[in-house]
């Protein structure tokens, strides 16, 4: 019985001394010159860059991620390199942007992490996920996902509880292309609603007026654009006489009306008055044979 204790408190020691010699071995090896890998002061300068960016993001705001609902973090595309904290036993879900399709993803540490592929919604909704576990906890290794549109360069690390359940991304440089072709959109739209010779916009004006009178000396539509009014007559026209334009200050039920000459101009088959007209009158001819036209603007 003496002999086999001494025999077990034996392997007990080697067993201590195995492993005191093997974390000596390791400290060595990590503070030895060939334990960093021989690198110079500028490498060494550099590396301790990177982790000051990757602490604070590129563009010094802290850009590490955001909360946007529970259980979701949402991270800037491009502004730093995320890290995704996982949890044994439970997923992480990093979903990609609609519609962009997954080519390879490579794991530093494929031993210990496990990676999927799952994908929610279907044609123009579809989006494509990776869903991370560890089979650990304290690892940290790292991720590249490359894809039809871009690639990710993620830092993964694993704890025995938290972890970040959902994880999305939103894309600065998409949010501005798609601003400047809401914007380049908005222009052709408003150049092809630029009345021709004016360099008006047809929805900066107001067409609220009425128009009666002879068909023959009846212009097409009248409007105004707060600063100007605008008569437009059919383009042939401009071949015919045109009528005279008055301003009518007041209607008499038993006298003539009370008219005024307008100061008008005429570009093409148009008349530019300054100013809104509240009532006007086209008159062509002379006497009881004229041709009238009775303008009046309705107020909204």
């Amino acid at each position: 019985m003496k002999k086999l204790n001494k025999t077990i408190l034996f392997l007990c020691l080697l067993a201590l001394c195995s492993k005191a010699i093997s974390d000596s071995a390791y400290d060595d090896y990590f503070t030895e010159q060939n334990g960093n890998d021989s690198l110079t002061d500028d490498e060494l300068k550099i590396l301790e860059d990177l982790q000051k960016a990757d602490k604070v993001g590129v563009d010094g705001f802290g850009l590490q991620g955001s909360v946007s609902k529970p259980g979701e973090i949402v991270f800037t595309f491009g502004v730093s390199r995320p890290t995704i904290v996982c949890a044994v036993l439970e997923l992480c879900d990093i979903a990609l942007e609609k519609g962009e399709k997954i080519n390879t993803v490579q794991i530093g540490d494929a031993a210990r992490w496990i990676v999927d592929s799952a994908v929610s919604g279907t044609g123009n909704d579809e989006v494509q996920h990776l869903v991370i576990k560890p089979l650990d906890n304290a690892l940290k290794t790292s991720m590249v996902i490359t894809t039809d549109k871009r690639t990710y360069h993620l830092s993964l690390k694993s704890s025995i509880t938290d972890f970040m359940p959902q994880i999305r991304f939103i894309y600065p440089e998409d949010t501005l292309a798609k601003l400047n072709r809401l914007q380049e959109k908005k222009q052709k739209e408003d150049e092809r609603n630029v009345i021709s010779g004016t360099g008006v916009n047809i929805n900066d004006l107001n067409f609220n007026y009425e128009i009666e009178g002879d068909e023959k000396i009846r212009p097409t539509r009248v409007y105004h654009d707060r600063q100007k009014s605008y008569i437009e007559f059919p383009e042939k026209a401009v071949n015919s006489p045109l009528p005279a334009l008055v301003i009518v200050n007041k209607v008499n039920l038993f006298s003539e009306d009370d008219l005024q000459i307008a100061n008008y101009r005429i570009v093409n088959n148009r008349y530019i008055v300054d100013g809104i007209i509240e009532r006007a009158r086209l008159i062509l001819g002379d006497n009881d044979d004229a041709l009238t036209v009775d303008i009046i603007y309705k107020e909204e």
